[in-house]
């Protein structure tokens, strides 16, 4: 399981996913500012984040994919230089399917 975390951790690149993570949060507080319960923030504010997450996986994963080479050089330390998951792995999703963990 902790190698699953590292992976996924290393392929959403963590400053990428913070700054979604604030990004939607901030936007939602300013909208709502007048309107902030309970049930606003698990119906609205809930899925989009988690919408968000996801989409930045998406792009920082589609980066790294295309960027192989690239990567090698400048960052090896991500999953796919550094050889953690394979290029088809990257494409379906691998750190959400690694049997490592």
């Amino acid at each position: 399981m902790r190698n699953w975390i590292s992976i996924l951790w290393k392929f959403g690149r963590p400053h990428t996913i913070l700054g979604s993570f604030i990004s939607v949060t901030s936007l939602f507080i300013i909208v709502n500012a007048n309107n902030m319960d309970q049930a606003m923030w698990i119906m609205h504010w809930l899925p989009a984040v988690i919408v968000a997450l996801l989409c930045n996986l998406f792009i920082t994963g589609l980066n790294q994919y295309t960027d192989i080479e690239v990567d090698k050089e400048n960052k090896p330390w991500l999953p796919i230089p550094a050889e953690l998951i394979t290029k088809n792995e990257a494409l379906m999703n691998a750190p959400l399917k690694n049997e490592d963990y």
